[in-house]
């Protein structure tokens, strides 16, 4: 999905972008009005040279990011491609292959994704959404999928569980939280797993849950979420809280 009058899908590795905008039926004042699909109509479609399915990795209001197909790059190392392509008419800015990455994510300046450098050692790095050139890597991150940008930062998770946000533009460390601050004592491996981003609040933590200034780092208030609650509450019910 692009968004709601806009869909992306693939056909084998062909992607296809279609307009699926709605128009309002006018009806007597007895019977509601409703919507109606309007047959969809073809945008623009790219034939990508890859074998095997692709998938959409991070999307924006400009352009998206596709990944190929993994292959081999010695004994436990492998590489896959990174396609982007400007939604306005499908074409293909670039192509950049990268070994052992995960977490792909993207603002409207950079791509971002987590690789592995060494045993116990992951970096995240940034590569420009221009070109497809790296821009700065930033070392010490735990392995994960999840990378958030908002607010001007990135936020990762560190090796130890902790929370770093670093500036877009340059990678630099603006603030770090430790584990220690963001979790209960009685469960020291919980991590301040970043959750999302809402007007300029970080939401981060598992079973203990914290609402962060993503500007400052300063913890603005945390509770813990009891386990009965459901994972979509967790992620909610903070939101509401915190502009009491």
């Amino acid at each position: 999905m692009w968004n709601h009058d806009n869909w992306l899908l693939f056909i084998g590795t062909c992607l296809v972008a279609l307009i699926c905008s709605t128009v309002s039926l006018c009806a007597p004042s007895s019977v509601p009005a409703h919507a109606a699909p309007v047959k969809p109509v073809l945008a623009w479609q790219l034939q990508l040279p890859e074998k095997e399915p692709l998938m959409i990795s991070g999307v924006n209001s400009s352009c998206l990011i596709v990944r190929g197909d993994e292959s081999k790059n010695g004994y436990d190392s492998w590489l896959a491609p990174l396609y982007a392509i400007r939604l306005a008419d499908g074409k293909s800015l670039w192509k950049q292959s990268f070994s052992n990455f995960t977490g792909t994510t993207l603002d409207n300046d950079n791509v971002y994704f987590i690789s592995v450098a060494g045993k116990d050692n992951f970096v995240l790095e940034a590569i420009s959404l221009q070109d497809g050139t790296l821009r700065w890597r930033h070392e010490g991150v735990e392995l994960s999928d999840t990378i958030l940008t908002g607010g001007g930062r990135v936020i990762v998770t560190d090796e130890h569980g902790g929370l770093v946000a670093l500036m877009p533009s340059t990678g630099e460390q603006v603030w770090t939280i430790p584990v220690q601050e963001l979790v209960l004592q009685r469960r020291p491996k919980s991590q301040g797993y970043p959750l999302g981003i809402v007007d300029g609040i970080l939401y981060a933590g598992r079973q203990y849950l914290s609402a962060i200034d993503v500007a400052t780092g300063n913890i603005i208030r945390q509770r813990q979420i009891p386990h009965t609650e459901s994972a979509l509450y967790q992620l909610f019910a903070p939101i509401k809280s915190a502009k009491d």
